[in-house]
């Protein structure tokens, strides 16, 4: 290796430079030659060495590369015993005092069996159930994808992630090419995800499709209530006419229709608990009034109307006052009568 170091390389505080990287050719039959090359220079001082740095998925070797003659061309030449996808990295160190490291992105290049072919499987007309990719939590998501190669689909694999985090899921074929996967999620978040198919070639040929996504909405129909409350309590998570907010003042609650019981519930937003609530016909117009208790204190304060949306304060005291009054009056009417009868018959 030659190098030309320069006088006062010691103040060098940039890296090299690492730039036109050729690997050719990128695609290669087993056991034959691949060059990785690459114009590599330091503008303060020269370049010590560079290594190339070539890893699939089991394995990682390293090798310093060749410079050619005085020019800033450096190269190193191989060959490969495993078909297979290998990346390529180049790192180059300057001398400076304190080397600088420079670091090139990734390449790849591939290597195959002669003779046998290399075209990736199709994937394409992805599409998502529901239609607009927006679901109820728990709810089915059904995806599929029609994904063909000549020599067969060895495996066909999605991709689904949120914050981050991955899984992988294996595809079953319905016939004629279309594969699917179908899972329901629990937790809300807006979710992507794409496909990975591997034909049956001895070349193991793959492709990955697009980036796709869907939601996982925690109030699906926007009524306030989330939908993981709306679940556990029976009410439905897609259907806002089933929701009434009945919130006084700062006690936020709502009657939730739970279809299986054919009744509302009380839902306290704050302590997270359900009340039950009475049904009576305050206005005697043959509908019943919903009571509920909105303060948690055990008795129902407030009534809505279902007739006129109104709710309307209601006092079970005043219910107890009016009721006793009701009793006492005709006793004492008695009294009264009973009364003047007896002066009357006095006068005579």
């Amino acid at each position: 290796m030659i190098k030309d170091i320069k006088v006062g390389g010691g103040n060098d505080i940039t890296p090299p430079v690492i730039e036109e990287i050729t690997i050719q050719p990128e695609i290669q039959s087993m056991g034959n030659m691949v060059n990785i090359s690459a114009t590599i220079f330091d503008a303060d001082t020269t370049i010590d060495k560079a290594i190339v740095y070539i890893s699939n998925e089991s394995d990682e070797i390293s090798h310093c590369m060749k410079r050619v003659g005085t020019t800033d061309l450096y190269y190193f030449s191989t060959s490969f015993n495993n078909i297979g996808y290998y990346t390529v990295v180049i790192k180059a160190w300057d001398t400076a005092n304190i080397p600088n490291l420079a670091e090139s992105e990734e390449r790849q290049l591939r290597i195959v069996y002669e003779g046998i072919e290399t075209d990736s499987p199709t994937i394409k007309a992805i599409s998502i159930n529901p239609p607009d990719a927006r679901q109820v939590i728990k709810g089915d998501v059904n995806i599929s994808a029609y994904i063909h190669d000549e020599s067969g689909i060895k495996e066909a694999m999605i991709i689904i992630g949120i914050d981050g985090k991955e899984e992988t899921h294996e595809m079953k074929e319905a016939g004629n090419s279309i594969f699917y996967f179908k899972t329901s999620y629990s937790k809300p978040g807006e979710y992507y995800y794409y496909i990975k198919a591997v034909d049956s070639s001895a070349n193991e040929n793959f492709n990955v499709s697009s980036t796709y996504y869907f939601e996982i909405p925690s109030d699906y129909d926007m009524d306030d209530v989330p939908d993981a409350i709306e679940i556990e309590i029976g009410s439905s998570p897609t259907n806002s006419t089933g929701t009434i907010n009945v919130s006084i003042g700062n006690e936020i609650g709502y009657l939730l229709w739970v279809e299986e019981k054919g009744e509302y519930v009380y839902w306290d937003r704050d302590s997270n608990t359900t009340r039950d609530v009475m049904l009576e016909d305050m206005d005697n117009d043959g509908v019943d009034e919903i009571f509920f208790d909105s303060n948690g204190d055990g008795n129902y304060d407030h009534y809505y109307n279902t007739e006129t949306k109104q709710m309307v304060l209601y006092s079970t005291s005043a219910e107890t006052i009016k009721s006793e009054t009701i009793w006492i009056i005709p006793p004492l009417v008695l009294f009264l009568v009973v009364c003047v009868a007896f002066l009357y018959i006095r006068k005579r």
